[in-house]
C-alpha cells in the first residue's frame, strides 16, 4: 500500500472516529435552520399584515427580526460550521477529534444557550445590538462552549501528521481564533462595560462586518478550497493566488465596517477609509474566485449534489464580494441606506455562500462518518433545487425592490406609497424562503434515513439476543 493510500486511510478512520460531535453539531444547525427560518418568515408576515399579532409583545418585528438573525448565525452557521471544521481538521491532519465526549459536552452547552438566549430576545431581554441580541446570561455560557470546541480544533491542527498547512487549514486556523476575539471584544465594549457615544456605533459596525467576512466566510472558503479539487477531480490553476487572496482579504474585509456609517455622526476619515477598503476588496474577490472556479468543469456540475452546492457556493461569494464592495461607494449608500437591499445581501452571503458551502460539507461529510449513501436522490435533487431557487428569489426581489425604495426615497416620495410598491417584493421574498424551508425538510427526511440505515444493522444482535429462546436456566442460549 502506497503512502498517499495509507494516509488517505488514516483520515477516513479518524474522520470517522470524530463523528459523534459532529453529527450532534450538524443536527442542531440544521434544526435552528428551521427554527430561524420560521421566525424569518414571520417577520415577513409582520411587514406585510402589521397588525398580524400586535396583542403579542414577542411577536413585534423588532424582537422577531432579533431571534432569528441570532438562531440562523449562532445557531445555524455557527454549529454546522464548527462541526465540519473538526470534521476537516481531523481528516486533513489525519488525526481524530481529542476529548470527543468533551466536544459534545461544549456542543450540548452550546444549545443551552441559545435555548435561554432566543427565547429570552423573544420576551424582551434582548440588548438591541444587531448580532450581539443575545442576553448575558446566555453569551458567557455561549462563549465558554466555543473555546472548548476551539481549542480542541486547535489541538487537531496542531497534532497533524503532515508538516504542511494547506490553505483549508489555514482558513480554520484563523476562523478558530477569530470569533472568540470579536466576540469578547464587542460584548465588554458593548454590553458588560459598555462605551459611550459614537463609539458604539463604530464598534457594532466592525463586529457585525468581522463576524461575517471574517468568521463565517474563513469556514466556507475552507471547506470549498478542500472539496473543490476533490469534487471535481482537477486542482485549480491559480492555486497560487489563493495565498495572496486569503491575506488580502483579511487585511481589507476588516476596514469596510465604517460604511455602514457614511452620513453618519462619526469621523470623515471612518467613512473614507471604509470606502477605500472596499474598492480593495475587489482584490482579493477576484483572486478568490479565480483560485476557486479555474478547476470547474460545466459538465461535471450535476454530477453530485455537493459538487454542484460548492459551486453555487463560490459563484455566490463572487457576487456578495462585489456587492460588499460596490455598495461601499458614498454615492450607492446614500440611496441604500436604509433599505431592504442589506436585507438581501446578507441572505445572499448567509444563505447563499455560507449556507451552500455547508450544505456540501454536509453531503460529504455525513455519507462518511456514518459509511452509508443518501438513500434518496430525489431529496438530494429536491433540496439543491429548492435551495438554489430559494435563495435566487429571495435575493433578487430584495436586491430590485430595495434599489427601487432607495431611489423613491432620494424622489421624495412619501414612506406610505413607497411601502406600497414595496410589498410585492417581500411577498417574492417570502416565497423564496419559505422555498428555501421547504428544501431543507428534504434534506432532514434524507440525512434521517441515512441515519436509520446505519442504525438498522446495529439494531440486529439486540434484536436477535431478546428473540432467543431461553434455556432451562433461564439464560439466553447463544
Amino acid at each position: 500500500m502506497s503512502s498517499g493510500t495509507t494516509a488517505s486511510v488514516r483520515g477516513e478512520l479518524h474522520e470517522v472516529r470524530s463523528g459523534g460531535p459532529v453529527l450532534f453539531l450538524l443536527a442542531s444547525g440544521l434544526l435552528w435552520l428551521l427554527v430561524g427560518l420560521l421566525l424569518t418568515l414571520l417577520t415577513g408576515v409582520k411587514l406585510q399584515f402589521p397588525s398580524f399579532g400586535s396583542e403579542f409583545a414577542f411577536l413585534s418585528y423588532g424582537r422577531l427580526q432579533s431571534a432569528a438573525g441570532c438562531a440562523l448565525v449562532y445557531g445555524f452557521a455557527a454549529q454546522v460550521g464548527l462541526g465540519l471544521s473538526l470534521w476537516l481538521l481531523a481528516r486533513l491532519g489525519g488525526r481524530a477529534l481529542p476529548g470527543g465526549g468533551l466536544a459534545g459536552i461544549a456542543a450540548a452547552f452550546w444549545n443551552v444557550a441559545l435555548s435561554i438566549g432566543i427565547p429570552g430576545i423573544l420576551g424582551g431581554q434582548g440588548t438591541g445590538l444587531r448580532w450581539l441580541e443575545l442576553p448575558k446570561e446566555s453569551v458567557v455560557l455561549l462563549f465558554l462552549a466555543y473555546l472548548v470546541l476551539a481549542v480542541l480544533g486547535a489541538r487537531l491542527l496542531f497534532q497533524r501528521s503532515n508538516t504542511r498547512i494547506s490553505t483549508a487549514q489555514a482558513y480554520l486556523l484563523v476562523a478558530l481564533f477569530w470569533f472568540p476575539w470579536i466576540f469578547s471584544t464587542a460584548q465588554v465594549a458593548l454590553v458588560f462595560v459598555p462605551v459611550r457615544g459614537v463609539l458604539q456605533a463604530i464598534i457594532a459596525g466592525w463586529y457585525s462586518q468581522a463576524l461575517f467576512l471574517g468568521w463565517l466566510t474563513s469556514m466556507a472558503l475552507a471547506l470549498l478550497y478542500a472539496l473543490l479539487p476533490e469534487l471535481s477531480g482537477r486542482a485549480s490553476s491559480y492555486s497560487r493566488l489563493a495565498g495572496f487572496g486569503f491575506w488580502s482579504w483579511l487585511l481589507f474585509s476588516g476596514w469596510t465596517a465604517g460604511s455602514s456609517l457614511v452620513g453618519g455622526p462619526v469621523p470623515a476619515w471612518i467613512a473614507t477609509l471604509a470606502v477605500a477598503s472596499g474598492v480593495l476588496l475587489l482584490i482579493p474577490t477576484v483572486l478568490i474566485s479565480l483560485s476557486l472556479h479555474s478547476g470547474a468543469r460545466l459538465g461535471a456540475l450535476f454530477s453530485s449534489p455537493a459538487l454542484f452546492l460548492a459551486t453555487a457556493s463560490g459563484i455566490a461569494f463572487t457576487g456578495y464580494g462585489v456587492l460588499t464592495a460596490l455598495t461601499s461607494f458614498r454615492c450607492a449608500r446614500e440611496v441604500l441606506q436604509f433599505t431592504q437591499f442589506f436585507v438581501g445581501l446578507n441572505q445572499l452571503g448567509l444563505l447563499g455562500f455560507v449556507g451552500f458551502s455547508f450544505f456540501s460539507g454536509i453531503y460529504v461529510a455525513v455519507p462518511r462518518i456514518l459509511g452509508v449513501k443518501l438513500r434518496f436522490p430525489i431529496l438530494s435533487a429536491l433540496h439543491v433545487a429548492g435551495s438554489v431557487a430559494g435563495v435566487g428569489l429571495a435575493v433578487a426581489s430584495l436586491s430590485v425592490g430595495g434599489w427601487l425604495q432607495g431611489w423613491a426615497l432620494q424622489g421624495g416620495v412619501d414612506s406610505v406609497t413607497v411601502v406600497r410598491h414595496l410589498q410585492p417584493w417581500l411577498g417574492l421574498n417570502f416565497l423564496g424562503l419559505l422555498l428555501f424551508l421547504g428544501s431543507q425538510l428534504a434534506l432532514l427526511a434524507n440525512l434521517l434515513a441515512a441515519v436509520v440505515t446505519f442504525l438498522l444493522p446495529l439494531g440486529k444482535p439486540v434484536v436477535a439476543w431478546v428473540l432467543a429462546p431461553t434455556s432451562t436456566s433461564g439464560t439466553k442460549s447463544s
